[in-house]
């Protein structure tokens, strides 16, 4: 599996590799640390697509059991060089944060980190890590907003906010266009 992702020329045999990872998912939970490591150090720097870099999130981390170190390891990806690692350290954790209120404050602060990037691929992601955040910690995600409402555009506070009451999104907006 390994070397055919490594030789993969085409996002679609990348994405075809995650299905195939994803149907296997519990090889993976087994394997999580190992299979963590042999991502991390040979895969990861092969992305070169949002398509493949959120398939993987989907696919295959949303499957990995975390533990401390692989958390640890995720969150220091929003110092790296690479934007694709930039957006992986937060939409790693898209599956874990489901009903999760400490992963959910985790990537909160991760955004936080990652809120002054200008990579394009990595600012696409903030606001649909935030608006996932909501299902679980909607009161955070709001005060979030509010408190760092400049960071981010018009359309990011749209999109961050879509799972918030229309009053709280309207707030939100008339707050951006004082700022």
């Amino acid at each position: 599996m390994e070397r055919l992702y490594l030789d993969a020329k085409y996002t679609e045999t990348i994405i075809l590799i995650f299905l195939i990872l994803e149907k296997y998912k519990k090889l993976v939970k087994i394997n999580s640390k190992l299979f963590f490591k042999r991502i991390n150090e040979n895969w990861l720097d092969q992305i070169d697509h949002w398509t493949s870099s959120d398939h993987l999130c989907i696919n295959v981390f949303g499957y990995l059991k975390l533990d401390k170190n692989i958390v640890e390891e995720v969150s220091s990806w929003r110092a790296a060089k690479n934007f694709w690692r930039r957006r992986l350290s937060i939409t790693f954790f898209l599956k874990h944060i489901k009903g999760d209120k400490e992963i959910s404050k985790l990537v909160i602060s991760q955004i936080d980190f990652l809120k002054n990037d200008k990579n394009y691929y990595v600012r696409k992601a903030l606001p649909w890590m935030i608006r996932t955040t909501s299902d679980t910690i909607e009161d955070i995600v709001e005060e979030y907003l509010e408190l760092n409402i400049s960071y981010f555009s018009k359309t990011e506070i749209r999109e961050a906010s879509k799972k918030l009451s229309e009053d709280v999104q309207s707030q939100l907006i008339e707050l951006y266009e004082l700022s």
